[in-house]
Parts: structure tokens; sequence; C-alpha cells
């Protein structure tokens, strides 16, 4: 059984892709919405500590995105930390900890309609 860190996981991709992860793995989730047992208390628009994810992961799928993307530029640094710095920081801990898969699913802007 893989240990999967799943950000984002109460978003429109990741509240989807939740349900499937755990039918064959051991999932902790950040999300703003509290979601399930394995839901981790990090708020990525403000300073955390990577001391805060758990020990031992396989996986880490990134799918956070700010919730005021498009509130630009009155929301940057907000905006940033989270769709930027979260990002720089999850795969620095990836890293450090040897892990084998970082997905990362880039904001909806980015695509267009």
């Amino acid at each position: 059984m893989r240990k999967i860190l799943l950000t984002g996981a109460g978003g429109l991709v990741g509240r989807h892709l939740l349900p499937l992860l755990n039918e064959e793995h051991e999932v902790y989730t950040i999300s703003r919405k509290n979601i399930g047992n394995n839901n981790l208390s990090i708020d990525f628009s403000k300073e955390w500590d990577t001391q805060l994810l758990p020990k031992n992961l396989d996986t880490i799928i990134h799918l956070a995105q700010s919730e005021n993307f498009r509130d630009f530029p009155g929301k940057a640094i907000e905006v940033f930390n989270v769709n930027t710095n979260s990002t720089l920081k999850l795969i620095d801990f990836a890293c450090r900890a040897d892990l084998k898969t970082f997905v990362f699913a880039s904001s909806a802007g980015i695509y267009g309609n």
C-alpha cells in the first residue's frame, strides 16, 4: 500500500481523485476543507513547515491552487504562496525524502477555456 499526499483534495480534480486513491492506498490530504481522517491542517497561503508532512511518503500529487487566483494583483502574495512557494517547498521535501513520484497539475487558468 502506497502512502500518498494529495494536495487540493477538495478541489475539482482532487475530490474525484481522492475516492479512487483511497481504494488501494493510504492517502493524506491537504485541503481548505477538512477531508477525511488523514487531513493535515496546513494553510499554504501562510508560512508552513514541511515537518508537518507525513514521513515515509511514496508519492505527492500536488493539485492545490489559490482560491484567489482571479484577485491579482490584490491578492498577489497569497496567490504566490499557494501556487508557487508551496510547490517549491513540496518539491524540495520530495527530493530530500527521496520520493520517486511527484505529480503536479497547474492551475486551471493556465489552460484557458
